[in-house]
Protein backbone atom coordinates (compact mmCIF):
# COMPACT_ATOMS: atom_id res chain seq x y z
CA UNK A 1 0.00 0.00 0.00
CA UNK A 2 1.20 3.66 -1.32
CA UNK A 3 1.72 6.05 1.69
CA UNK A 4 2.44 9.90 1.10
CA UNK A 5 5.36 11.72 2.39
CA UNK A 6 5.10 14.90 4.67
CA UNK A 7 4.21 17.48 2.01
CA UNK A 8 0.96 14.65 1.11
CA UNK A 9 2.52 13.73 -2.32
CA UNK A 10 2.24 9.69 -2.79
CA UNK A 11 5.06 7.92 -2.97
CA UNK A 12 5.58 3.70 -3.47
CA UNK A 13 5.33 1.53 -0.80
CA UNK A 14 8.55 0.50 -1.26
CA UNK A 15 9.81 3.90 -0.67
CA UNK A 16 7.48 4.31 2.55
CA UNK A 17 9.26 1.16 3.95
CA UNK A 18 12.72 2.39 3.11
CA UNK A 19 11.63 6.01 4.48
CA UNK A 20 9.85 4.23 8.16
CA UNK A 21 13.35 2.82 8.36
CA UNK A 22 15.14 6.12 8.73
CA UNK A 23 15.72 7.28 5.27
CA UNK A 24 14.55 10.61 4.24
CA UNK A 25 12.79 10.90 1.33
CA UNK A 26 13.84 13.87 -1.36
CA UNK A 27 11.93 15.42 -3.74
CA UNK A 28 12.82 13.39 -6.77
CA UNK A 29 11.68 10.26 -5.42
CA UNK A 30 14.85 9.05 -4.10
CA UNK A 31 15.52 7.72 -0.41
CA UNK A 32 18.86 8.45 0.99
CA UNK A 33 19.96 6.85 4.66
CA UNK A 34 22.22 9.04 6.28
CA UNK A 35 25.27 7.34 7.74
CA UNK A 36 26.71 8.71 11.01
CA UNK A 37 30.33 10.60 9.96
CA UNK A 38 31.58 9.71 12.82
CA UNK A 39 31.48 6.04 12.03
CA UNK A 40 33.81 4.98 9.67
CA UNK A 41 32.83 1.98 6.92
CA UNK A 42 34.62 -0.70 6.33
CA UNK A 43 36.68 -0.18 4.04
CA UNK A 44 38.00 3.33 5.63
CA UNK A 45 41.55 1.37 6.66
CA UNK A 46 42.07 -0.26 3.42
CA UNK A 47 45.66 0.52 1.50
CA UNK A 48 44.97 3.59 -1.19
CA UNK A 49 45.36 0.63 -3.96
CA UNK A 50 42.91 -0.86 -2.51
CA UNK A 51 40.33 1.67 -1.35
CA UNK A 52 40.73 3.17 -4.88
CA UNK A 53 39.92 -0.13 -6.69
CA UNK A 54 36.88 -0.28 -4.37
CA UNK A 55 35.54 3.00 -5.49
CA UNK A 56 36.07 2.23 -8.78
CA UNK A 57 33.90 -0.62 -8.11
CA UNK A 58 31.41 1.67 -6.76
CA UNK A 59 31.64 4.35 -9.52
CA UNK A 60 31.27 1.68 -12.03
CA UNK A 61 33.88 3.26 -13.56
CA UNK A 62 36.97 1.49 -14.01
CA UNK A 63 39.76 -0.66 -16.14
CA UNK A 64 37.28 -3.09 -17.75
CA UNK A 65 36.91 -3.26 -21.29
CA UNK A 66 33.60 -1.43 -21.31
CA UNK A 67 34.73 1.93 -19.97
CA UNK A 68 37.81 1.52 -21.96
CA UNK A 69 35.67 0.93 -25.21
CA UNK A 70 34.07 4.16 -24.31
CA UNK A 71 37.16 6.08 -23.79
CA UNK A 72 38.39 5.02 -26.76
CA UNK A 73 41.50 2.59 -25.16
CA UNK A 74 40.67 -0.41 -26.68
CA UNK A 75 38.55 -1.93 -29.89
CA UNK A 76 36.51 -4.50 -27.99
CA UNK A 77 34.38 -4.29 -24.83
CA UNK A 78 34.48 -7.96 -24.41
CA UNK A 79 35.77 -9.90 -21.24
CA UNK A 80 37.56 -13.33 -21.17
CA UNK A 81 34.26 -15.22 -20.95
CA UNK A 82 32.43 -13.59 -23.84
CA UNK A 83 30.38 -11.46 -22.50
CA UNK A 84 30.56 -7.59 -21.89
CA UNK A 85 32.86 -6.04 -19.51
CA UNK A 86 31.56 -3.98 -17.29
CA UNK A 87 32.83 -3.34 -13.72
CA UNK A 88 29.24 -5.29 -12.00
CA UNK A 89 29.87 -8.09 -14.11
CA UNK A 90 33.84 -8.52 -13.16
CA UNK A 91 32.07 -9.18 -9.64
CA UNK A 92 28.85 -10.35 -9.94
CA UNK A 93 28.15 -12.65 -13.01
CA UNK A 94 31.59 -13.47 -14.79
CA UNK A 95 32.42 -17.43 -14.18
CA UNK A 96 36.00 -15.95 -13.98
CA UNK A 97 36.36 -13.50 -11.57
CA UNK A 98 32.79 -13.91 -9.66
CA UNK A 99 33.14 -12.90 -5.66
CA UNK A 100 30.48 -14.86 -3.93
CA UNK A 101 27.90 -12.23 -2.43
CA UNK A 102 28.51 -9.89 -5.25
CA UNK A 103 29.22 -5.54 -5.22
CA UNK A 104 27.61 -5.75 -1.76
CA UNK A 105 30.21 -8.28 -0.16
CA UNK A 106 32.95 -6.18 -1.94
CA UNK A 107 31.34 -3.43 -0.28
CA UNK A 108 31.77 -4.67 3.04
CA UNK A 109 35.56 -5.01 2.59
CA UNK A 110 36.07 -8.48 4.66
CA UNK A 111 39.18 -10.46 4.16
CA UNK A 112 37.73 -12.57 0.97
CA UNK A 113 36.48 -9.25 -0.77
CA UNK A 114 39.91 -7.53 0.23
CA UNK A 115 42.07 -10.62 -1.14
CA UNK A 116 40.00 -9.94 -4.72
CA UNK A 117 40.61 -6.36 -4.56
CA UNK A 118 44.26 -7.26 -3.77
CA UNK A 119 44.30 -9.73 -7.14
CA UNK A 120 42.67 -7.12 -8.97
CA UNK A 121 44.87 -4.54 -8.36
CA UNK A 122 48.03 -6.57 -8.93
Amino acid sequence: MAGSDTCGHQISAERKLEVDSGGQLFPNGKVVHQMDPKIWQPSYNLPRQQWSLLNHFQTAQGHCGACKKKWNQTATDVCRCGEKQKMSHTVDSCPLSKLNGGLSQLHSADDEAVARLISCGS
